[in-house]
């Protein structure tokens, strides 16, 4: 019984000093690219995705990985600082996925170029664009996918390990996971994000990774693109031990996803 308290009183203690660090290392990220003049908008980032000049520059080094180009179906995160790489994959002929969190019972949008007209593509890289001219990918579709390319939004990564934070939500994490266990992602699936060199830290600690949190293959700046060592598994399966009554409610899709992983237990059972 002691034990288990001075367990319990350990992981308390780390996971304190996790979350202390990552909130240094966001908070150093944000102060340095405001000071340096090198968000766009909106002001001030700090909570948010850096939305970085030059990151059209992204679309152009990632457009050099072989992945890419032997890609199809590509998922992309909805951030303004991503928008560019969407209307590009588009435009290259890739299928965009986007996440749709506030659908009860959908992970993501599909938007097929093949069924697009040029002149829509613009509006189809939009947060609003893709709800209007996308279509709904429910929970029982998604494993007839296969996601070749995952791009993460990060505040901060470690260009050597992969460790990456994000603004501290774990959406995208989730997201991962969950395509994961339906079958849409597998180890042959590239995970990239895209950032400003000034969202670089090479001493970013391995501790602030978790099971549950989502690591990178690849990180491109504006001016290269880092292989990174992968020194992290990518999340298998969603961990219900660290969702929390606040995500549930944001990504309503959880409470579907949860309802039919138990459906399927019962089957097994």
């Amino acid at each position: 019984y002691n034990d288990s308290i001075g367990e319990k009183a350990t992981q308390l203690e780390t996971d304190a000093t996790r979350r202390l660090i990552k909130a240094r290392a966001r908070t150093l990220v944000w102060d340095i690219m405001e000071m340096k003049n090198e968000i766009l908008y909106p002001h001030p980032v700090h909570g948010r995705i850096p939305n970085f000049r030059n990151n059209p520059d992204c679309s152009t080094n990632l457009a050099q990985l072989e992945e890419f180009q032997r890609a199809r179906v590509i998922e992309i995160c909805p951030s303004l600082a991503q928008e560019h790489l969407r209307l590009f994959s588009l435009a290259e002929g890739k299928v965009l996925l986007t996440p749709a969190p506030s659908i009860d019972n959908a992970l993501f949008y599909k938007l097929d170029p093949k069924f697009l007209h040029i002149h829509d593509l613009s509006r189809a890289a939009t947060k609003s664009g893709t709800a209007a001219l996308g279509t709904i990918v429910n929970l029982t579709a998604v494993g007839n996918l296969h996601v070749d390319i995952v791009v993460v939004a990060s505040v901060v990564v470690n260009p050597i390990t992969g460790a990456r934070l994000g603004k501290g939500k774990g959406y995208g994490d989730i997201e991962y996971a969950m395509m994961r266990q339906l079958g849409a992602c597998d180890d042959r699936t590239l995970v990239v994000t895209t950032v400003h060199e000034s969202q670089l830290l090479d001493d970013l600690p391995a501790s602030v990774m978790t099971e549950h949190d989502l690591p990178v293959n690849v990180v491109i700046t504006p001016q290269r693109i880092i292989y990174t060592q992968n020194k992290f598994s990518c999340p298998k399966a969603i961990n219900w031990n660290y969702i929390d009554n606040d995500t549930m409610l944001n990504l309503p899709v959880l409470k579907e996803f949860k309802r039919l992983q138990q459906l399927q237990q019962e089957k097994l059972n």
